[in-house]
């Protein structure tokens, strides 16, 4: 986990599409070429290759967030006219309020 924590320090420590930041589990490496892609910036392969090695690997990639990744490799799943973030999605679970008794009763005069 430390050599990715140094690749991913090295390569900006952001999605450069989108700027997340927060874990280092949802970054990950994007080959623009997929033709120049000798292995995969996986855990596996950063602590079975030679640092010098990693570097040039790297330098074939975007560092991307899972989600932008995602985004990139599936363009046809595009959502038009999705919601923008955060809009239309239901409140946390401590945020969402419990329905009271005289919600569901029709009081009659």
């Amino acid at each position: 986990m430390r050599r990715k924590l140094e690749l991913l320090d090295s390569a900006g420590g952001a999605c450069q599409r989108c700027g997340y930041n927060r874990n280092a589990a949802a970054l990950t490496f994007h080959h623009r070429d997929p033709g120049s892609k000798k292995f995969n910036l996986d855990l596996c392969s950063l602590s079975n290759r030679r640092w010098r090695d990693i570097l040039r690997e790297a330098g074939l990639c975007d560092l991307l967030c899972a989600n932008c990744h995602a985004e990139v490799h599936n363009p046809k799943l595009s959502r038009q006219g999705a919601l923008p973030a955060n809009r239309g999605a239901l409140p946390l679970r401590e945020e969402r309020r419990r329905p009271q008794p005289a919600d569901s009763i029709m009081l009659c005069e």
